[in-house]
Formats: structure tokens, sequence, C-alpha cells
């Protein structure tokens, strides 16, 4: 029995995968999500009918093509709502330690408590160490 084989085809011409490894390049040998965006905006990076390509589709064409050409993908860092960088409980009981000025073992089990609550912690020990160095 003959098995059935499908060949893939790429939705990018040659042409536009040159561009795409012109342009990581020219970005120290790393894609991002920003420079996916900058490749969607430029017309000879549109679809066969002419329609323009989604940056998700140039951001997926890169991360496939990373491996054979020797380039790297950063992912965007995670954000919260607000767009400030994502922290964890960890790091910000470990930043409250220094602020404080003790090991971060001498607040062993804080990072239980809510994150909210570590944050305004974080802010009240942020405050009185600026205090204490205006006082000095």
């Amino acid at each position: 029995m003959a098995t059935a084989t499908t060949k893939s085809t790429s939705k990018f011409t040659p042409a536009q995968e040159a561009i795409i490894l012109e342009a990581v390049r020219g970005n120290g040998n790393v894609a991002n999500l920003e420079l996916a965006e900058k490749l969607a905006s430029r017309d000879d990076m549109n679809c066969e009918d002419g329609s323009a390509r989604e940056t998700r589709s140039i951001t997926a064409k890169m991360s496939r093509m990373k491996e054979a050409h020797g380039f790297t993908y950063a992912r965007k860092a995670p954000q919260t709502k607000d767009g400030k960088p994502v922290q964890n409980k960890i790091n910000l009981v470990a930043r409250i330690a220094t602020l404080a000025g003790v090991t971060a073992d001498m607040l062993d089990g804080l990072e239980k408590a809510p994150k909210g609550t570590l944050q305004t912690l974080e802010g009240i020990a942020s405050r009185l160490a600026d205090y204490d160095e205006v006082a000095a």
C-alpha cells in the first residue's frame, strides 16, 4: 500500500526569507517582536494576494528559521495589565530584605504573603531607605 506524501510549502518566497534573514543579521542576530512588526509593515513582505502579512506570521517564520540560520529569538518580557514587568514573590522578598538591611533568611516565610502586600511593603521599605539616605 502506497503512502501519500505531502510537501510542505512555505507561504514566504525565498526573497522574503532573505529579507527576514538580512533584518535579523542587522539586528545583532536577534529576532524579536519589534523586528517582526517592522517587517510586517513593508510592502515587499505582503502575501501573494497582496494583503498585508500578519506580525504573528512573521514571528512564527523567524522562530522556524532560527535553528537553520543560527540566530536567537528574544521573547517579549511578560508584563502586568498596567505594563509593569512581572515580579515574583521571592524577588520581592529579596528586595525588601536588601532595603531593610537584613538577609532574606531573616524574612523566611514572607514569600507566602499576598503579592499586593509584598509590593506595598517594598514601597514602604524603599521610602524608608530613601529617607535614611537624606537624613544621613
